[in-house]
């Protein structure tokens, strides 16, 4: 029997304003869950779980990002090395053919031990071509002209040298960080390969994308690495990027012209 009857009568018999309730509760349970049934749990709150600074007890999500990046380049730690804020990164990736160990800093907020104090943005005492490597770890969003601090990176690596740099993506405000240098940028990988591109030529960069929407939540309701398991980590969505990486390597020829 055809259903065209059937449909027909039932067009007559329903009313229009059922029918359509009927074909949005349909809809809704085309999903899986539906909609209105998604269990929220602990996240259904206003306010983060736990807050940015001080941070919960353990590893920082965004930290298991930067540190795997930095490990899977760390044949480019090598030579004399320029780190911001200090020297755990390259202690701690750097090998034996680390030659020279630097550390640059804001004037603002500089403690001992620096080598150089310094505004990326304008910082003639920093000497040009010096470095093999420089290492900067989510450092940008603190300086308003990102383009000259860009401009200085590249001045200050040898040819050859090679950049590490991390930036966020989804974000929240650091308070602390905030109130010290001011938060200016989050970042896109459109926005970095422009922005190195036309600096460093876009033959010399590499731009990653870590975190999915699952540990970008969980970022910013302020869990850390042991509250998510190991395979939470194991897929990238570049849709939902919380950390976002930066290889750029000194090529004066393939520079862009201005």
């Amino acid at each position: 029997m055809s259903t065209e009857l059937p449909l027909r009568l039932a067009k007559r018999v329903v009313p229009d304003p059922v029918r359509s309730r009927l074909k949005t509760t349909a809809a809704r349970f085309s999903v899986w869950p539906p909609v209105g049934f998604v269990r929220f749990g602990s996240l259904r709150r206003a306010r983060p779980i736990a807050p940015m600074w001080p941070p919960r007890y353990g590893r920082p999500i965004d930290r298991r990002y930067i540190e795997g990046f930095l490990a899977r380049q760390s044949a480019a730690i090598t030579g004399d090395v320029l780190e911001v804020g200090d020297l755990s990164y390259t202690n701690r990736f750097g090998g034996a053919g680390v030659t020279g160990r630097s550390i640059l800093h804001s004037p603002i907020g500089a403690g001992q031990g620096v080598t150089y104090i310094a505004d990326l943005a304008d910082a003639p005492e920093l000497p040009s071509g010096r470095f093999d490597c420089v290492i900067l770890p989510q450092t940008l969003l603190f300086i308003y002209d990102v383009r000259a601090a860009i401009e200085t990176l590249h001045r200050i690596l040898k040819p050859g040298g090679v950049l590490l740099a991390t930036v966020p993506g989804i974000t929240q405000y650091v308070p602390d960080d905030k109130e010290m240098w001011g938060q200016y940028w989050s970042f896109t990988d459109q926005s970095l390969q422009r922005l190195f591109g036309d600096t460093f030529g876009a033959d010399n960069i590499e731009i990653g994308s870590n975190g999915n929407v699952f540990t970008t939540t969980a970022f910013l309701y302020g869990l850390v690495v042991e509250d998510l398991r190991d395979r939470d980590f194991a897929e990238d969505d570049p849709d939902y990027p919380l950390i976002l990486t930066v290889r750029a390597t000194r090529h004066d020829e393939g520079r862009a012209s201005s």
